[in-house]
């Protein structure tokens, strides 16, 4: 192959997992955004529904908890996924910059895969 072709598909390449990690991170900060908004509404939810069966305190607070517990296991997860996605976007940055090989960080067998 010649360079200027490979040059230019890694451009294309880059470029389209630039646009798919910023969508990811768009999504993320959304999911982020209503798991709060979800932390702060669901005593209020809760509250009012105990208030208007007049059922047991202990039930609905330990309802409570585990729903926090649930969120907070959720927003934990969503913060990583998308610190990890960064993290690995801030390397390939590295690798397209400092001139290094994009072969080496994309891990492309060139004996098997070498003639797409």
């Amino acid at each position: 192959m010649k360079p200027e072709i490979t040059d230019n598909r890694y451009e294309q390449l880059c470029s389209k997992i630039q646009d798919f990690e910023l969508q990811m991170h768009e999504r993320n900060r959304k999911r982020i955004k209503y798991g709060i908004i979800t932390l702060f509404l669901l005593p209020i939810v809760l509250g009012l529904i105990r208030w208007l069966t007049d059922s047991d305190k202990l039930i609905f607070l330990l309802i409570w908890v585990l729903c926090l517990f649930l969120l907070a296991c959720y927003l934990i997860g969503v913060e990583y996924l998308d610190h990890s996605v960064q993290k690995k976007m801030e390397e390939m940055t590295d690798v397209t910059d400092g001139g290094e090989d994009l072969d080496d960080f994309l891990e492309i067998d060139h004996e098997e895969g070498g003639g797409r």
